[in-house]
């Protein structure tokens, strides 16, 4: 497993360079108050970097670049956060945004979100999520991107159920979408 920003945040809230929130903070407690101390050891056992042979190419996988998990780089954004590696198809996430591009030799790609995909450009004021998950099916000689629609209301439902703070506000962002 790669580890990403918010698993760091799980495992210690004061490893990241954002500033913490209240409302960060009562995520977290309720977060972590979800897991057993076996999951805790088991998300501490994440990587920064996962490399995988794909059928004799180097997949190398991460969170937002191979040196950090917290780097934005947008589709419009140069690579330079992504060379160097040596790998032939490079992986990673953070910004929940599906993009496929080359870098130099390699091919970066990241497979979106499957919880909190959103438009970077969108107002703030009006801020929503994408209410499907999406994902990429990666093999030695294809990249396929996939989206699934999700029940908003069956999500709703499980999330106010388990107690989740500020479940409605999230999922009133999913609705204006």
């Amino acid at each position: 497993m790669v580890l990403g920003n918010s698993d760091a945040f799980l495992l210690d809230a004061d490893a990241g360079a954002e500033i913490t929130t209240e409302r960060q903070l009562t995520q977290l407690d309720w977060s972590l108050s979800q897991l057993t101390p076996t999951d805790v050891d088991y998300m501490r056992s994440f990587e920064a970097t996962v490399e995988v042979d794909l059928d004799g190419l180097r997949l190398l996988c991460f969170q937002a670049v191979p040196a950090d998990y917290e780097t934005v780089v947008l589709p419009e954004d140069p690579p330079d956060a992504f060379t160097g590696t040596g790998a032939d198809v490079l992986a990673g996430g953070h910004v929940h945004v599906q993009q496929l591009r080359r870098v130099g030799g390699a091919w970066y790609v990241n497979p979106g979100s499957v919880g909190i995909g959103y438009d970077h450009r969108q107002p703030d004021d009006d801020f929503t999520f994408d209410p499907w998950a999406s994902y990429a099916i990666v093999e030695a000689a294809s990249v396929e991107f996939r989206r699934v629609a999700f029940d908003l209301d069956e999500l709703d439902r499980i999330t106010r159920e388990a107690g989740m703070p500020l479940a409605g506000e999230v999922f009133e962002r999913y609705r204006r979408s």
